[in-house]
């Protein structure tokens, strides 16, 4: 089953403007770039706010790993309580992002690596300098698009149908609403959504689980707790990190889109790793019914 993403306000943002054909401006405090890690590292070629000139919209084909934000106890079937990280609406980066691949930086990835990632950093742990990766590029060629009726309840699917029009769209009823009578929700909802496949082989597990270790010395951190689709503009550049000089492809205006909460734990080095993402939209059906 897909796993449905909590779209932040930057994609309704992004949504707006493709929809309409207008400019898109890109807000102080939006990106991945301005944080903390990477601003020092990874400067934008303009000054922030940017507006982004009408049909030059960003490509949003970059996924982000995280490890932290455990902190909200949500009980589902069978009464088994596991923890989620929860995002704002507003929120701009992850708990605590994770590069998929660090290396030493005497050997770096070579140029046709280079091209799956972005954000590279050059990091210093236990007095060796690493490169560091942060992005990785997925395959956005095919993705399922779809529109489902799905019945919530205390939080859990219980059902997940595929919905199909009827005559009765055609001539709508008005739904009678008004202050003396309960509005309950049906806990039901039409969503439609995209589904990309993203799968992180044995190769790319290996990477994160040593990159985990490396940071903090304990191979227990090698877990992924939230995935994150992000856009932005790729854009080629030389940079000298590390006192090496090195030519690569890297995103600028770097926008998370949507949050995906998530519980993986690599320690154990599975084969891989499969992820369905869904980036949906969610309306009530049927809004409300009445007691």
């Amino acid at each position: 089953m897909a796993q449905n993403s909590v779209k932040t306000l930057y994609f309704a943002q992004l949504e707006e403007a493709r929809d309409w054909g207008v400019n898109y401006t890109i807000q102080q405090y939006s990106t991945l770039n301005e944080t903390t890690l990477f601003s020092s590292q990874i400067s934008n070629p303009l000054a922030m706010p940017a507006t982004i000139s009408n049909g030059t919209y960003p490509a949003i084909k970059y996924l982000a790993i995280g490890n932290g934000g455990y902190t909200t106890n949500v009980t589902g079937s069978n009464s088994i309580v596991f923890n989620i990280p929860q995002h704002r609406a507003d929120d701009a980066a992850l708990f605590n992002m994770m590069p998929f691949v660090m290396v030493p930086a005497n050997n770096d990835l070579t140029s046709i690596q280079q091209a799956g990632y972005r954000l590279r950093t050059y990091e210093t742990f236990n007095n060796v300098g690493y490169f560091c990766y942060y992005l990785k590029l997925f395959d956005t060629t095919a993705p399922v698009s779809s529109t489902r009726v799905v019945t919530l309840s205390n939080g859990s699917t219980t059902n997940d149908v595929a919905y199909v029009p009827s005559s009765s769209t055609l001539s709508p009823s008005q739904i009678d609403v008004n202050n003396s009578t309960v509005n309950i929700s049906s806990g039901q909802h039409l969503v439609t959504s995209s589904v990309v496949n993203i799968t992180l082989n044995t190769t790319d597990i290996q990477n994160i689980v040593n990159a985990a270790t490396i940071r903090s010395g304990d191979i227990r951190t090698a877990m992924i707790s939230e995935l994150a689709v992000v856009s932005g503009y790729d854009t080629s550049i030389t940079s000298t990190l590390g006192g090496v000089s090195a030519s690569y492809t890297e995103l600028y205006y770097a926008q998370v889109m949507a949050f995906i909460g998530e519980l993986t734990s690599l320690q154990n080095s599975p084969p891989s790793a499969s992820y369905q993402i869904a980036l949906s939209k969610s309306f009530p059906y049927p809004p409300t019914t009445t007691s």
